[in-house]
Order: C-alpha cells, then sequence, then structure tokens
C-alpha cells in the first residue's frame, strides 16, 4: 500500500512548476526544428488577458496578406527555446539578459505606453523597439480630467461625509468652483497631453503648455507654450503632467516646482510617479500651499504604510488605472499586428521608443 503525504497547497504549487519546467528541460528534444515556413516568426506571450486564443484572432487580420508563423509562450522554458531564432517578440516585460540570445529579432513589441527598461537599454542594429504609446491616450486624458472634476465639485468631502451620514457641508465646500474660467498647464504634448487639451476646450479654460524637449511640438490650437517650467506652473489652477521618465524629468515636481505653483492649485498625474518628489508633495499639502492632488501613479507601487502622502488631506489617489479602458487589450494587439504588417512591407513603424533625449510622451 502506498502512503502519500498531505501536501500544502503552495508545496504542490511549486512541484507543478517543476515538473512543467522538466517537461522542457529533460524532456525529448523536439524531432524538428520549433519555427516552420518561411513567414515572419512571431514569439507573443501571454500576460493576463493577452491570451493564446486572442493573439490567434488578432492576427487573422494579416491572413493571406503576410506569411507569419506565430507561436505563444505560456512559460518562460518555452519562451527560451523560441526567442533565439523569433523576427518578432511581443512582450510586456524586457530584460536585456532575455533578449541576449536573440540575434535574429527584427523587432520588439512592448505591450503598454511605459518602457522604461527598454528605454535604457543598449541600441542595436536592425532591432527596432515599438510600444503601445497612444493606445491608452483617451483613457489617461479622461482619468485627468474626472480628477479635476473632481475637485472643482468638491467631491472628496462629499464621500467623507456620505461615510458619516452626515447630510450639511461646511461653508467652503457649499459652493464649488467650476472649470471655466481656470488655467490648466498640460505639461507634455504627447498623444495624452494632446488628447487633455482637445477634452479640455469645451469647459472654455485658458490652456498653456510646458514639454521641456530642446524642440518641442508645435501646441494645438488655442493652447499657449510657455518658455519654462515654472511659468507654465505659476499661474495655474491645475497642472496635469503628462510627461514620460526620462533622467531630465525625474524628481521635476520637487519642492521647487511644487512652491513655484500657485496657492490652491491642484497637481494632477497620470504618467510616472517618478516625476514626483512625494515628501515634498505631502508637506505642501498639509501646510496648504496646494489646494490639493490626484494622483493615479506613485514613486512605490503598492505605496506601503509608512508613505509620505499617507493620512494627507485634499488627497485622491487611484491604482494605476488612467490607462485601462474596455478594449485596451484589443487595441494594443491591433497595434502590434499593424506593426508586423508594416515590418513585412518595410512602411515605417507605429509607437518606435525613442531614446531618453527625446522622450516622447503617451
Amino acid at each position: 500500500m502506498t502512503v502519500t503525504a498531505a501536501v500544502p497547497w503552495r508545496n504542490a504549487a511549486e512541484q507543478l512548476a517543476r515538473r512543467l519546467r522538466d517537461r522542457w528541460r529533460y524532456g525529448r528534444p523536439p524531432e524538428r526544428a520549433p519555427w516552420a515556413g518561411s513567414g515572419l516568426r512571431i514569439l507573443a506571450e501571454a500576460p493576463g488577458s493577452f491570451t493564446a486564443a486572442s493573439w490567434h484572432e488578432a492576427f487573422t487580420a494579416l491572413s493571406g496578406e503576410v506569411a507569419i508563423d506565430l507561436r505563444v509562450s505560456r512559460h518562460p522554458e518555452e519562451r527560451d527555446l523560441l526567442l533565439p531564432d523569433a523576427d518578432v517578440y511581443l512582450t510586456g516585460s524586457v530584460s536585456s539578459r532575455i533578449l541576449a540570445s536573440a540575434r535574429r529579432l527584427r523587432l520588439l513589441h512592448v505591450l503598454s505606453a511605459g518602457a522604461d527598461a527598454a528605454r535604457r537599454m543598449a541600441p542595436r542594429d536592425n532591432l527596432v523597439i515599438c510600444t503601445a504609446a497612444g493606445v491608452a491616450a483617451r483613457g489617461l486624458a479622461e482619468h485627468a480630467l474626472g480628477l479635476m472634476l473632481a475637485f472643482t465639485r468638491q467631491l472628496p468631502g462629499a464621500v467623507l461625509r456620505q461615510r458619516t451620514w452626515t447630510w450639511h457641508a461646511p461653508a467652503r465646500e457649499r459652493r464649488p468652483l467650476e472649470l471655466r474660467g481656470r488655467t490648466v498647464a498640460v505639461l507634455g504634448l504627447g498623444s495624452a497631453g494632446r488628447t487633455l487639451c482637445a477634452l479640455l476646450h469645451p469647459f472654455e479654460v485658458e490652456l498653456v503648455t510646458w514639454d521641456g524637449r530642446d524642440q518641442p511640438p508645435s501646441p494645438p490650437g488655442g493652447v499657449r507654450s510657455m518658455p519654462t517650467l515654472h511659468a507654465a506652473l505659476g499661474g495655474a489652477d491645475f497642472v496635469v503632467l503628462c510627461l514620460p521618465d526620462t533622467p531630465a524629468t525625474r524628481g521635476l515636481m520637487d519642492g521647487s516646482a511644487l512652491a513655484a505653483m500657485k496657492e490652491g492649485a491642484v497637481l494632477i498625474n497620470v504618467s510616472r510617479g517618478s516625476l514626483v518628489d512625494h515628501r515634498a508633495l505631502a508637506a505642501a499639502l498639509r501646510a496648504g500651499h496646494l489646494g490639493g492632488a490626484g494622483l493615479d501613479v506613485l514613486d512605490r507601487e503598492p505605496p506601503g504604510r509608512g508613505h509620505p502622502l499617507r493620512g494627507c488631506p485634499n488627497l485622491i489617489i487611484t491604482p494605476h488605472i488612467a490607462g485601462n479602458m474596455h478594449a485596451y487589450r484589443k487595441d494594443i494587439q491591433a497595434r502590434c499586428v499593424a506593426n508586423v504588417r508594416r515590418l513585412a512591407m518595410g512602411e515605417p513603424l507605429l509607437g518606435v521608443l525613442a531614446t531618453e533625449r527625446e522622450s516622447p510622451r503617451d
């Protein structure tokens, strides 16, 4: 009689993972090369909602137009087997170590707008890195607008009173502000910044912008470009961050920049947590210099109990969800399919990752 000892669920999971690894490590070698045919060899990863079925469905758009050999890896061992001979790699994360063996690779496509690790990688001949920059622009812009409206209509205080079932609001909250006539500084003129400017036009606000690049793009119609950061901050009732994470933007909103903001102004960040000195922001909120802050991103996520912003007044934090949209996964996959088609046809690719000096912003 065989006696089987009870195995805790964690050990059982570890054993399952080990068996999965061993199947590739010690199993019979493949009778043929993992790739077949003469088409573009595309290796796609399947994080979250990016399932194998969704990838195959997305690439049916190329049927009869571009010859491809699509493989979807479900675990690292499968990826490591296929990647050295892949032409295209569609992935949610990037590392130089993983790519070291992918000498045939022509297109690395990151499944997000942010590709900070890829931006810091050393350039390689014949390899183009693309992102989903611009795909989430509408979500980022709407989220920023929603946070602005929450502060003008005094919604944070209303939520707190609802918890205690209190009807009457203090005098300072009985006369909510309106966006009309306010000055909004949009920092960053990538697709998210431009989309936000378009959404704000019907609210009859004064729009100013600062981009920070040596050769900044021309602002949209009706938007005034400011020569310096502090010039943009000084007269703004709302400051919205739509900039990338680069050496030039990290810590951009430090104590000096926050002090340059108009008293009672509100800071909105839907881009990167690294742009803001959160200790300085906490001090500005507690001192009453700023009227509020709406943050979708932080320097540490999740922030932890000891984060300096914990307990700050007039603060709204959302858990890095601004870019999420109902069709987000399908839109990203459509971008990947479009770029594979462009690669095969020799056409310019979409969302090509710029260097840190060029620093575009989704």
